[in-house]
């Protein structure tokens, strides 16, 4: 009874904060990676028309090349949520989105047909495991009488990433070449970066593990945020 009771401790003290800076800051934080998650889920669509001419490839390989980051992400998304449940959301993430961030720049890199499915499809894995981890620490911080109205809020950063990887696809690579779409991709890496700064771990994980300190100690410095 006592861990259930410090438990629902955790829990009643994240619904009593005040929505403040504090969550604005973490939720534009993963709003940065989720746009440019939707970002490099569509760059391939601008990069292909040059990769086809330039690298002559064969029209039943085209549908293979859109598909292998789509395998990727099923991937992710089955084997992250599993992780998160292991080491925690923030690190969980982290992992993600450096995974995503490297593999986009190694698609930059890439010389051939082969080598950029295998980067795709890794890349695929990073996409597709930072999306449900993401949204589960959101959901995990916020208020519940909050969580609605920000959580879709959150959402419809997707669809802005698709929209301006469109708008950026068709400035940067006529005049600097396919390879920028790519390294332009790999911008959220700095995320992983500030992550480590600016977002602590879900105190509801931490308490639901049984480490009760660790998330109280959170709680006392979100409190104090």
């Amino acid at each position: 009874m006592l861990f259930r009771s410090s438990e629902q401790t955790i829990a009643a003290r994240l619904e009593r904060l005040p929505y403040s800076g504090w969550h604005i800051t973490i939720t534009a934080i993963l709003g940065v990676a989720i746009f440019f998650d939707s970002f490099d889920s569509l760059a391939i669509a601008y990069v292909l028309p040059v990769l086809v001419r330039d690298w002559h490839i064969a029209p039943h390989s085209i549908g293979l090349l859109i598909s292998s980051a789509n395998f990727g992400q099923a991937l992710g998304a089955l084997t992250f949520g599993w992780i998160a449940e292991r080491i925690g959301r923030v690190s969980t993430a982290r992992i993600a989105i450096g995974i995503f961030a490297v593999m986009s720049l190694a698609c930059a890199a890439t010389h051939s047909y082969d080598q950029l499915i295998v980067c795709r499809f890794l890349q695929g894995i990073g996409l597709g495991g930072e999306i449900p981890v993401a949204s589960t620490y959101i959901s995990e911080i916020l208020r519940a009488d909050r969580r609605g109205g920000r959580f879709l809020t959150y959402q419809i950063i997707f669809p802005v990433g698709l929209l301006m990887s469109g708008v950026i696809g068709a400035s940067v690579v006529p005049r600097f070449g396919w390879q920028w779409m790519f390294i332009i991709g790999a911008l959220p890496g700095i995320v992983a970066l500030v992550m480590q700064r600016f977002c602590p771990e879900s105190p509801r994980w931490l308490a639901s593990q049984g480490r009760l300190g660790e998330a109280d100690v959170i709680m006392s410095e979100i409190e104090s945020a």
